[in-house]
């Protein structure tokens, strides 16, 4: 992978600023006036870029929380102006005595065959499997006719047996995933594990790296025992996706599901149109970053570096900061400057650029009540909502049931109440996700409840890091 990209100052965008967490207008008798606008962006190649605070205009002399948010866009239209990107793909397999049991194993190397016969000529692959070591079953070649039949053979023979020596796959996995990788392509590794690994340690951090060297890591949780917030930290510091089969492969359409999400993530490579994306944050005059939500960071002083990885043509990187602003005189202040770079995905011309956020600080409650910038509103009630779900399980697991119930319900109010203010058709989607998940919760009971954990887990993960889709028109 290419080192990092200097942040070049390629241009300015003047946008503006949020207090987190409200409704404007409920119950205070204000004058209904049309939510700002959002913010100012820019089309940089690819990608468009957005940057903006939860409100326009902040009170003045008052110090408060508040939300930011970067969204990196894919342009859909560059999918359409380009050939596929060609994919460098590699499989990590676990083969553990685990995977023996209801068709786990079986299920796994259908979808994985299915997988290496949707690529296309020019891409290449490798497969390694793991168990109290790692093989490489077949090493790094490129796809021609009939080029992936005698490894689908080498899969296809796999047995379940042994440890779960993670460290290995991944060790091994990646090793294949940097001799196939290459400009102008599309590198991702799957890791597939059905299980808790011998060992967690490192595993992280070697995501981490592979991603620094420009190769991606998706995780795929296999059955209802596997260390799911471990899977999602790999694929976190990977960069990558993270899915988990909620139905055993042998009943309930559990293979047919592992097989959709090897086409999935398949697909969804061929929609890369940028990569190795970083979004710089740099705080202003007070300002203080307090979190960062679904993204892995590194923080030096008060910035903080959070690479993203990916982006796909028609769907948004998104990224929601927890912020505090100081006691400010009134008048614009700038509070954050965004550097964004990354690597168009066709040819790895590099485009960086920096927005500037800014807030109107003011003594007027007409002003600030009626300056919420719905893109960023509707994105903190969906994290919201995730952290509600996480909080509600977690009382679930307690045997709480009243508990987590009240809290589903309360949190759906406001979904609801938010969903009719701003016209989101993302937050009623989410009002339905939460509803479903409250209802299939006290149908499955206790009995159900590693699976649930994994449900609201993942959805937490999902909101926190993308929504919506781009069009010309949306903004």
């Amino acid at each position: 992978m290419k080192p990092l990209l200097p942040f070049a100052f390629l241009g300015t965008v003047g946008v503006a600023g949020v207090v987190a967490g409200t409704t404007p207008l409920a119950g205070i008798g204000l004058p209904v006036a049309p939510h700002a606008a959002s913010s100012l962006s820019k089309e940089l190649g690819p990608v468009k870029v957005e940057a903006s605070l939860e409100r326009t205009h902040l009170h003045a002399h008052q110090s408060g929380d508040t939300y930011a948010r970067v969204a990196l866009t894919g342009i859909a239209d560059a999918l359409q102006q380009k050939a596929r990107v060609p994919v460098s793909l590699t499989l990590v397999i676990d083969r553990s005595g685990s995977m023996g049991g209801e068709r786990k194993m079986e299920a796994a190397n259908e979808a994985a065959c299915k997988a290496l016969q949707e690529l296309a000529a020019g891409d290449r692959f490798a497969v390694v499997a793991f168990d109290n070591g790692a093989e490489v079953l077949q090493s790094s070649r490129i796809v021609d006719d009939g080029g992936t039949s005698s490894a689908c053979s080498s899969i296809k023979s796999l047995s379940a047996r042994g440890g779960t020596d993670m460290n290995s796959g991944l060790r091994i996995g990646g090793l294949e995933a940097q001799k196939i990788q290459g400009n102008g392509r599309v590198n991702r590794l799957l890791l597939l594990s059905d299980g808790q690994p011998d060992s967690e340690a490192g595993l992280a951090a070697q995501a981490k790296a592979l991603a620094q060297a420009g190769v991606t890591t998706t995780t795929i949780g296999l059955g209802t025992d596997y260390n799911e917030d471990l899977m999602a930290r790999i694929s976190d510091q990977g960069l990558g996706n993270s899915y988990f089969v909620e139905s055993r492969p042998d009943v309930g359409g559990g293979s047919a599901q592992l097989a959709t999400i090897f086409q999935t993530e398949l697909k969804s490579m061929a929609e890369v149109v940028a990569k190795n994306a970083v979004i710089t944050l740099n705080p202003k005059n007070g300002l203080v970053i307090e979190d960062v939500t679904g993204f892995a960071f590194d923080k030096s002083g008060t910035k903080f570096m959070i690479p993203v990885g990916d982006v796909y043509g028609g769907r948004t990187t998104d990224v929601l900061i927890k912020v505090r602003h100081g006691d400010q005189q009134e008048g614009v202040i700038d509070l954050l400057d965004v550097d964004v770079s990354f690597l168009a995905a066709k040819d790895d011309q590099s485009f960086a650029s920096t927005l500037a956020v800014n807030a109107t600080f003011t003594k007027d409650d007409v002003a600030i009540a009626t300056s919420t910038v719905a893109d960023v509103a509707v994105k903190a009630t969906e994290w919201q909502t995730a952290t509600a779900m996480v909080e509600a399980n977690e009382a679930f697991n307690r045997g709480d049931f009243k508990g987590g119930d009240q809290i589903l319900n309360e949190q759906k109010a406001r979904v609801q109440s938010a969903a009719q203010e701003f016209k989101s058709e993302q937050l009623n989607t989410l009002f339905g996700s939460v509803d479903s998940y409250q209802v299939g919760n006290a149908q499955g009971g206790m009995g159900a409840r590693a699976s649930m954990n994994k449900k609201a887990k993942a959805l937490s993960r999902d909101v926190g890091r993308s929504t919506g889709t781009y069009s010309k028109t949306a903004h």
